[in-house]
C-alpha cells in the first residue's frame, strides 16, 4: 500500500534537524534560569487572590461576588502556570523550586498532588496526541468525546453517543467541570497510585500532599462562607471552580484539539511529532492568557526553557520551520477556537449507535 502524504510526512526522520534548531538556540541564552521572574509573579498572583477574596467577604451584591471569583478563577489558572514550569525545571532546577515549592504551589493553591500532574503530564509530551493501545496521550482520554480519527468506534449507549454526536457544543462545556476532575483523578492516584488504568509508585509522602490538598481549599475558600449564608458559600465555591475548569481547560484544548491525533503505528521523531500536533496562540489577548502555554511547540520541544525566553525561541523556531517546510501552527484564540470546534463536529458526526 502506498503511504499517505501525511504518512510520509510523519515518517521523515527530522532528528539531525531538531538538533540543528536546538543548536541555533544557543546565542540567545534560551536556557537562562530567573526564579525571581517566577517569584514576582507568583507574589503578584497571591496578592490579587488574597484581594479577590476580600472583596468577595466584603461584598453584599451577589452579581459583584460572581465578578470577583471569576477574576480569581483566571489567577487560579495563571498560578497555574507557576506550578507547571516549577515540576518542568523552567523556574529553577533545584529541589527547593521543583520539589518543595513546587509541591506547595500544586497542593495548597492548585489542589492537585505534584506528582500526579507531574506523572500525567510526563506522558503527555512524550505521546503528545498519540492514542494507542499502549503509550498514548492521556489527555485525549477523554470518552465519550472523539479527538482523532483513532478513537471512532461504535457506541452502545445511546446517551454516550449524544455527547459524541454533539461534541462541538458539549466538549466546551464538559470543560468546566475539568478542575473537580483533576481534583478526584488526582486524590485516587495518591491513594491508590493508579490514573486511568496505569499504576505508578508514590515518591511523595501522601499525609503531606493531603494536608496541603485539603488545608489550601480550606483557606483559600474561607472568605467565600464569611457573613454568608450556607448554601450561598456553597454556591459560590462551586461557581468559582466551573469557571477556573472552563479556564484551565480552554488553554489546554486549543493548544491541540483540532489538531491530527496518531495512532502509534509507527515512530515519529520529537521535532515532527510536536510542531505537527501542538498549537501556538498569538495576539494581544492570546500571548496573555495563555501565558508561557502560548508558546506551547516550544514548549514542547524543551520543556526547560523558561517563560521569559519563549518568544526568542519561537522566533527562532518558526524561521527554521519556514526554512525546512516543516509544520508549524500559530494563529489567534478565535481561529483555534473555529478550527477546533469545526474538526469536533466532523468527527462526531461520524459516531455510530448499535442498538439491540
Amino acid at each position: 500500500m502506498t503511504p499517505s502524504a501525511e504518512e510520509e510526512y510523519l515518517r521523515t526522520d527530522r532528528s539531525a534537524l531538531f538538533a540543528e534548531l536546538t543548536e541555533r538556540l544557543k546565542p540567545y541564552s534560551c536556557y537562562e534560569k530567573k526564579p525571581d521572574y517566577y517569584l514576582w509573579r507568583f507574589a503578584w498572583y497571591v496578592i490579587v487572590h488574597i484581594t479577590m477574596m476580600i472583596a468577595v467577604a466584603l461584598s453584599t451584591h451577589p452579581a459583584l461576588c460572581l465578578l470577583f471569583l471569576s477574576i480569581d478563577a483566571v489567577y487560579i489558572l495563571r498560578m497555574g502556570f507557576i506550578g507547571h514550569d516549577l515540576a518542568h525545571g523552567a523556574t529553577a532546577n533545584t529541589r527547593f523550586y521543583k520539589d518543595w515549592l513546587g509541591e506547595f504551589v500544586w497542593s495548597f493553591f492548585l489542589g492537585l498532588s505534584k506528582e500526579f500532574w507531574d506523572k500525567k503530564h510526563t506522558l503527555h509530551h512524550k505521546f503528545t496526541n498519540i492514542s494507542a493501545a499502549e503509550n498514548s496521550d492521556p489527555d485525549i482520554e477523554t470518552p465519550p468525546f472523539i479527538l482523532g480519527e483513532s478513537q471512532i468506534k461504535p457506541y452502545t449507549h445511546w446517551l454516550a453517543w449524544s455527547v459524541a454526536r454533539t461534541q462541538s457544543v458539549v466538549y466546551w462545556m464538559a470543560l468546566t467541570l475539568l478542575v473537580i476532575g483533576l481534583s478526584i483523578e488526582s486524590l485516587i492516584f495518591v491513594l491508590t497510585g493508579r490514573f486511568k488504568g496505569r499504576t505508578f509508585a508514590i515518591d511523595s509522602n501522601k499525609f503531606v500532599v493531603i494536608t496541603l490538598i485539603l488545608s489550601g481549599y480550606v483557606i483559600n475558600n474561607l472568605a467565600l462562607f464569611t457573613a454568608k449564608p450556607l448554601w450561598l458559600g456553597l454556591t459560590l465555591l462551586l461557581y468559582k471552580y466551573l469557571i477556573a475548569g472552563f479556564c484551565i481547560g480552554l488553554v489546554f484544548a486549543l493548544n491541540h484539539v483540532g489538531l491530527p491525533t496518531l495512532n502509534g503505528d509507527y515512530p515519529v521523531d520529537r521535532l515532527t511529532l510536536q510542531t505537527y500536533t501542538t498549537r501556538n496562540i498569538n495576539g494581544r489577548f492570546g500571548r496573555w492568557f495563555w501565558g508561557v502555554l502560548a508558546y506551547q511547540t516550544e514548549h514542547h520541544l524543551w520543556p526547560a526553557i523558561s517563560w521569559h525566553k519563549l518568544p526568542e525561541a519561537a522566533a527562532v523556531t518558526r524561521a527554521f520551520c519556514e526554512q525546512h517546510h516543516i509544520v508549524y501552527n500559530e494563529v489567534g484564540p478565535l481561529q483555534a477556537f473555529m478550527e477546533a470546534s469545526r474538526v469536533l463536529k466532523n468527527l462526531g458526526r461520524k459516531a455510530v449507535l448499535i442498538t439491540g
